[in-house]
Protein backbone atom coordinates (compact mmCIF):
# COMPACT_ATOMS: atom_id res chain seq x y z
CA UNK A 1 0.00 0.00 0.00
CA UNK A 2 1.40 3.79 -0.72
CA UNK A 3 1.61 5.75 1.68
CA UNK A 4 0.14 9.38 1.66
CA UNK A 5 1.91 12.13 -0.09
CA UNK A 6 3.12 14.77 2.25
CA UNK A 7 2.61 18.53 1.19
CA UNK A 8 5.52 20.72 1.79
CA UNK A 9 5.63 24.27 1.30
CA UNK A 10 7.10 26.13 -0.48
CA UNK A 11 7.52 29.51 1.51
CA UNK A 12 8.39 32.93 -0.33
CA UNK A 13 10.95 33.46 1.73
CA UNK A 14 12.66 30.73 -0.34
CA UNK A 15 12.23 32.06 -3.10
CA UNK A 16 15.01 34.78 -4.51
CA UNK A 17 12.72 37.62 -4.36
CA UNK A 18 12.51 37.57 -0.52
CA UNK A 19 16.61 37.96 -0.22
CA UNK A 20 16.71 40.62 -2.72
CA UNK A 21 16.69 43.75 0.10
CA UNK A 22 14.86 46.53 -1.36
CA UNK A 23 16.79 48.69 0.89
CA UNK A 24 19.83 47.91 -1.12
CA UNK A 25 20.94 49.27 -4.11
CA UNK A 26 20.26 48.07 -7.75
CA UNK A 27 23.44 46.90 -8.04
CA UNK A 28 23.70 45.21 -5.15
CA UNK A 29 20.47 43.59 -5.74
CA UNK A 30 22.17 42.26 -9.12
CA UNK A 31 25.21 40.90 -7.10
CA UNK A 32 22.85 38.77 -5.32
CA UNK A 33 21.10 37.43 -8.40
CA UNK A 34 24.45 36.50 -10.26
CA UNK A 35 26.59 35.24 -7.60
CA UNK A 36 24.26 34.70 -4.78
CA UNK A 37 26.18 36.93 -2.00
CA UNK A 38 26.12 39.95 -2.87
CA UNK A 39 30.40 40.16 -3.29
CA UNK A 40 30.85 42.87 -5.64
CA UNK A 41 34.18 41.19 -5.76
CA UNK A 42 32.77 38.33 -7.04
CA UNK A 43 30.55 39.92 -9.44
CA UNK A 44 33.61 42.21 -10.93
CA UNK A 45 35.23 39.00 -11.56
CA UNK A 46 32.03 37.18 -13.11
CA UNK A 47 31.10 39.83 -15.62
CA UNK A 48 34.69 40.69 -16.82
CA UNK A 49 34.78 37.24 -17.61
CA UNK A 50 31.90 36.88 -19.49
CA UNK A 51 32.16 40.29 -21.39
CA UNK A 52 35.77 39.46 -22.98
CA UNK A 53 34.89 36.10 -23.47
CA UNK A 54 31.09 35.32 -23.69
CA UNK A 55 30.37 36.76 -27.21
CA UNK A 56 33.37 35.11 -28.98
CA UNK A 57 32.51 32.97 -31.98
CA UNK A 58 34.40 30.37 -33.42
CA UNK A 59 36.90 28.04 -32.41
CA UNK A 60 38.44 30.58 -30.54
CA UNK A 61 35.67 31.69 -28.48
CA UNK A 62 35.76 28.03 -27.36
CA UNK A 63 39.51 27.74 -26.26
CA UNK A 64 39.42 31.22 -24.27
CA UNK A 65 36.31 29.87 -22.27
CA UNK A 66 37.65 26.68 -21.90
CA UNK A 67 40.82 28.80 -19.94
CA UNK A 68 38.41 31.19 -18.34
CA UNK A 69 35.20 30.09 -17.59
CA UNK A 70 36.28 27.61 -15.30
CA UNK A 71 37.50 30.44 -12.94
CA UNK A 72 33.66 31.00 -12.10
CA UNK A 73 33.07 27.84 -10.32
CA UNK A 74 34.19 25.94 -7.09
CA UNK A 75 33.66 22.31 -8.51
CA UNK A 76 34.18 21.85 -12.09
CA UNK A 77 35.34 18.90 -14.11
CA UNK A 78 38.37 18.99 -17.03
CA UNK A 79 37.12 19.41 -20.54
CA UNK A 80 34.04 21.52 -20.09
CA UNK A 81 32.73 23.35 -23.67
CA UNK A 82 30.93 26.36 -22.99
CA UNK A 83 29.42 27.76 -25.80
CA UNK A 84 28.62 31.35 -26.93
CA UNK A 85 26.39 33.57 -24.58
CA UNK A 86 25.60 31.89 -21.78
CA UNK A 87 24.11 33.33 -18.78
CA UNK A 88 25.40 31.44 -15.56
CA UNK A 89 24.28 32.52 -12.10
CA UNK A 90 25.23 31.28 -9.08
CA UNK A 91 28.22 28.67 -10.01
CA UNK A 92 29.74 28.83 -6.74
CA UNK A 93 27.02 26.30 -5.87
CA UNK A 94 27.19 23.89 -8.97
CA UNK A 95 29.31 20.87 -8.93
CA UNK A 96 29.87 19.94 -13.01
CA UNK A 97 31.21 16.92 -13.71
CA UNK A 98 34.50 15.96 -17.36
CA UNK A 99 32.87 16.66 -20.59
CA UNK A 100 30.13 18.36 -19.75
CA UNK A 101 28.83 20.27 -22.95
CA UNK A 102 26.99 23.86 -22.49
CA UNK A 103 25.27 24.88 -26.10
CA UNK A 104 25.09 28.36 -27.59
CA UNK A 105 22.29 30.49 -25.15
CA UNK A 106 21.83 28.25 -22.37
CA UNK A 107 21.33 29.29 -19.32
CA UNK A 108 22.15 27.61 -16.03
CA UNK A 109 21.00 29.12 -12.43
CA UNK A 110 21.44 27.63 -9.03
CA UNK A 111 20.27 30.04 -7.20
CA UNK A 112 17.60 28.01 -5.03
CA UNK A 113 20.47 24.51 -4.31
CA UNK A 114 22.24 24.66 -1.53
CA UNK A 115 26.27 24.43 -2.32
CA UNK A 116 27.11 21.74 -4.39
CA UNK A 117 23.49 20.43 -4.44
CA UNK A 118 23.19 21.48 -8.46
CA UNK A 119 25.15 18.67 -9.77
CA UNK A 120 25.32 18.37 -13.66
CA UNK A 121 27.54 14.92 -14.02
CA UNK A 122 30.03 14.18 -16.18
CA UNK A 123 29.14 14.01 -20.32
CA UNK A 124 26.06 15.58 -20.07
CA UNK A 125 24.90 18.01 -23.18
CA UNK A 126 23.11 20.57 -22.37
CA UNK A 127 21.33 21.96 -25.49
CA UNK A 128 21.16 25.28 -27.46
CA UNK A 129 18.81 27.79 -25.48
CA UNK A 130 17.78 25.04 -22.91
CA UNK A 131 17.01 26.48 -19.06
CA UNK A 132 18.42 24.57 -15.87
CA UNK A 133 17.46 26.64 -12.87
CA UNK A 134 16.65 25.04 -9.53
CA UNK A 135 14.33 28.23 -7.60
CA UNK A 136 13.97 25.78 -4.56
CA UNK A 137 15.59 22.44 -3.84
CA UNK A 138 18.43 20.15 -5.39
CA UNK A 139 18.97 19.49 -8.60
CA UNK A 140 20.84 16.38 -10.97
CA UNK A 141 21.38 16.02 -14.31
CA UNK A 142 22.73 12.57 -14.70
CA UNK A 143 25.95 11.35 -16.31
CA UNK A 144 25.71 11.09 -20.42
CA UNK A 145 22.40 12.38 -20.49
CA UNK A 146 21.24 14.91 -23.29
CA UNK A 147 18.75 17.95 -22.74
CA UNK A 148 17.04 18.85 -25.81
CA UNK A 149 17.45 22.29 -27.07
CA UNK A 150 15.06 25.16 -25.77
CA UNK A 151 14.25 22.71 -22.73
CA UNK A 152 12.94 24.33 -19.46
CA UNK A 153 13.89 21.89 -16.57
CA UNK A 154 12.80 24.24 -13.22
CA UNK A 155 13.09 22.52 -9.56
CA UNK A 156 10.59 23.89 -7.61
CA UNK A 157 10.54 20.94 -4.49
CA UNK A 158 13.68 19.14 -6.34
CA UNK A 159 15.03 17.18 -9.28
CA UNK A 160 16.68 14.24 -10.04
CA UNK A 161 17.66 13.34 -13.51
CA UNK A 162 19.47 9.90 -13.77
CA UNK A 163 21.56 8.77 -16.47
CA UNK A 164 21.98 8.22 -19.77
CA UNK A 165 18.10 9.81 -20.44
CA UNK A 166 17.56 11.67 -23.81
CA UNK A 167 15.42 15.01 -23.34
CA UNK A 168 13.87 16.08 -26.23
CA UNK A 169 13.98 19.50 -27.95
CA UNK A 170 11.09 21.82 -26.05
CA UNK A 171 10.32 19.85 -22.65
CA UNK A 172 9.54 20.91 -19.21
CA UNK A 173 10.16 19.81 -15.97
CA UNK A 174 9.09 21.66 -13.19
CA UNK A 175 8.08 20.98 -9.84
CA UNK A 176 6.03 23.07 -7.71
CA UNK A 177 2.08 23.83 -7.62
CA UNK A 178 -0.33 26.50 -6.33
CA UNK A 179 -3.61 26.58 -5.07
CA UNK A 180 -6.22 29.44 -3.86
CA UNK A 181 -5.74 30.45 0.00
CA UNK A 182 -9.31 32.43 0.52
CA UNK A 183 -8.15 35.55 2.83
CA UNK A 184 -10.79 37.39 3.23
CA UNK A 185 -11.68 39.48 0.13
CA UNK A 186 -8.53 38.91 -1.27
CA UNK A 187 -7.33 35.67 -3.10
CA UNK A 188 -3.94 34.59 -2.49
CA UNK A 189 -2.01 31.70 -4.59
CA UNK A 190 0.44 29.48 -1.95
CA UNK A 191 3.11 27.66 -3.33
CA UNK A 192 3.57 24.05 -2.65
CA UNK A 193 5.11 21.05 -3.52
CA UNK A 194 4.32 16.82 -3.02
CA UNK A 195 7.66 15.51 -4.16
CA UNK A 196 10.81 16.03 -6.28
CA UNK A 197 10.77 15.10 -10.01
CA UNK A 198 12.57 11.59 -10.65
CA UNK A 199 13.42 10.66 -14.04
CA UNK A 200 15.40 7.36 -13.88
CA UNK A 201 18.27 5.80 -16.21
CA UNK A 202 17.95 5.67 -19.70
CA UNK A 203 14.58 7.24 -20.08
CA UNK A 204 13.76 8.94 -23.48
CA UNK A 205 11.41 11.68 -23.24
CA UNK A 206 10.01 12.72 -27.11
CA UNK A 207 9.79 16.64 -27.95
CA UNK A 208 7.34 18.89 -26.08
CA UNK A 209 7.08 16.49 -22.99
CA UNK A 210 5.87 18.10 -19.86
CA UNK A 211 6.59 16.27 -16.69
CA UNK A 212 5.01 17.99 -13.41
CA UNK A 213 5.67 17.77 -9.56
CA UNK A 214 6.31 14.61 -7.84
CA UNK A 215 6.06 12.35 -10.79
CA UNK A 216 8.24 9.30 -10.80
CA UNK A 217 9.29 8.20 -14.30
CA UNK A 218 10.88 4.79 -14.51
CA UNK A 219 13.91 3.33 -15.81
CA UNK A 220 14.21 2.57 -19.36
CA UNK A 221 10.67 4.20 -19.92
CA UNK A 222 9.51 6.14 -23.32
CA UNK A 223 7.09 8.77 -23.39
CA UNK A 224 5.91 10.09 -26.81
CA UNK A 225 6.17 13.76 -28.46
CA UNK A 226 3.65 15.66 -26.53
CA UNK A 227 2.63 13.90 -24.00
CA UNK A 228 1.99 15.41 -20.10
CA UNK A 229 3.17 12.94 -17.09
CA UNK A 230 1.10 13.99 -14.40
CA UNK A 231 1.44 10.82 -12.19
CA UNK A 232 4.25 7.95 -12.10
CA UNK A 233 5.24 5.52 -15.00
CA UNK A 234 6.47 2.28 -14.37
CA UNK A 235 10.25 0.98 -15.40
CA UNK A 236 10.22 -0.02 -19.32
CA UNK A 237 6.39 1.85 -19.99
CA UNK A 238 5.84 3.64 -23.38
CA UNK A 239 3.54 6.15 -23.24
CA UNK A 240 1.76 7.58 -26.44
CA UNK A 241 0.06 10.67 -26.85
CA UNK A 242 -3.93 11.20 -27.39
CA UNK A 243 -5.24 10.56 -31.13
CA UNK A 244 -5.84 14.01 -32.30
CA UNK A 245 -9.02 15.44 -32.17
CA UNK A 246 -9.74 16.63 -35.83
CA UNK A 247 -12.62 19.05 -35.93
CA UNK A 248 -14.48 19.28 -38.92
CA UNK A 249 -15.34 22.62 -40.83
CA UNK A 250 -19.22 23.22 -40.41
CA UNK A 251 -19.28 25.68 -43.81
CA UNK A 252 -17.66 22.66 -45.79
CA UNK A 253 -20.27 19.97 -47.98
CA UNK A 254 -20.32 16.77 -47.31
CA UNK A 255 -18.62 14.45 -49.49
Amino acid sequence: MNEPVKEVALSEEDFIRSHLDESNSAMKKYAQLVVGDGSYWRLFKHELITLLFGWVPGALGLALRKVFYPLLFKDIGRGVVFGRNLTLRNTARMSVGNGVVFDDDAFIDARGAEPGAFVIEEGVLVGRGALLQSKIGSFRVGARTSVGGHSTLIAQGGIDIGCDVSIGGGCKISGGLFRINDQGDEKVFDRYSKGPVKIEDRCVLGMGCIVIDNVHIGGRSLIGSGVTVGSDIKADSIVGPRPPLVMKNPKAGSE
